[in-house]
């Protein structure tokens, strides 16, 4: 069973209410391809803006707004104060995922930006004063980089002692992940911000022994020895890790696993963010190597062929990349007998 992912967060916006020009985009970040070379997008605003940007009586509650292939999510924020004009400030930072996504762990974040920008505004006017915005811009497409790339941000804002904490809870299903003791824990979150005392006092010691040993290379009954814990025990507290999406599963890796690419791969291609931090985390010039692996093919062959630079890049880091992003799917071969 693999773990529900956190819907892909095209852009994020900050709309607000011009007191001469009405609803408009006063920013937008987006991952990837620009915003301004996607008019669809900007088009449909108008569309939903009296929705996105709503009466007093709709502000400061969560809103969600499917039309055509997006939804666009957000939580209102109306600041009434005679220094504003018309007496009032009202924005709305909105969040677009695919209309289809399942979006409700989206819900706590969506609020808790709400909340850090109002009391960024309530400050230092940081959201409606024209100087802020050149640096709310940077901290928007970092934010929509980071939660992307690592379902977590943690961005100091520039000009102020605020810092935005944010991470993307993910969807639970109904049954924990079944966890194998061959299964390797590989970190989808940086693991050392939870080893911390106020988080791991509340854990078990079976947790306090496990998170700091977790590097992506040993499997559970490894991880069970090396810490000193019984295996079934270590299981377990992988498979909540799993459940809560601080890590991902994958198989061992071995120079004789064979790996396939999967019709994902193709995204890769057209994907720069992906791109890039594919270079990143394997340290190789040319992430579409993944194309080279095919039935019959190892990853020992590929690196006896001349194929693959070890002087440069990691091959367990390829092929756990590979399957993490969905890119490649292991082979598993059985003799006959």
């Amino acid at each position: 069973m693999t773990n529900r992912q956190h819907p892909e967060i095209h852009a994020i916006f900050l709309s607000e209410f011009h007191p001469i020009h009405g609803p408009r985009i006063a920013l937008a970040a987006q991952c990837g391809t620009p915003l301004s070379v996607r008019p669809s997008l900007l088009a449909l605003f108008d569309t939903v803006s009296e929705f996105l940007i709503p009466k007093p009586s709709l502000c400061d509650t969560f809103v969600a707004i499917g039309i055509e292939q997006y939804r666009m999510l957000g939580h209102p924020v109306l600041i009434q104060d005679p220094k504003y004009p018309r007496n009032v400030a009202l924005w709305n930072l909105v969040l677009v995922v695919d209309r289809g996504a399942d979006a409700r762990g989206l819900r706590a974040p969506a609020r808790k930006l709400a909340a850090a920008l109002r009391s960024l505004e309530l400050e230092l006017e940081y959201v409606t004063a024209a100087v802020h915005r050149p640096a709310l811009q940077s901290v928007l497409q970092q934010l929509v980089t980071d939660l992307n790339s690592m379902r977590e941000a943690r961005i100091p804002v520039p000009g102020s002692p605020a810092v935005l904490d944010v991470r993307l809870a993910p969807v639970r299903s109904i049954m924990p992940p079944e966890v194998q003791l061959w299964d390797v824990p590989v970190s989808r979150l940086d693991l050392a911000r939870l080893q911390t005392p106020s988080f791991m006092g509340g854990c078990d010691l079976v947790l306090r022994r496990l998170v700091p040993l977790i590097d992506g290379v040993r499997p559970v009954a490894q991880l069970a020895a090396v810490g000193d814990m019984d295996p079934a025990l270590a299981r377990v507290a992988v498979q909540h890790l799993v459940y809560v999406g601080a890590v991902a599963l994958v198989d061992l890796f071995q120079t004789s696993n064979m790996y396939i690419p999967t019709p994902k791969l193709r995204r890769l291609a057209a994907d720069v963010f992906a791109q890039e931090e594919a270079v990143r985390y394997i340290s190789i010039p040319q992430p579409p190597l993944y194309a080279a692996l095919k039935p019959g093919v190892t990853i020992a062959d590929l690196v006896t062929q001349g194929q693959f630079p070890t002087a440069i890049a990691d091959a367990r880091r390829f092929a756990v990349l590979g399957v993490l992003k969905g890119w490649l799917r292991r082979v598993h071969r059985y003799p006959i007998l």
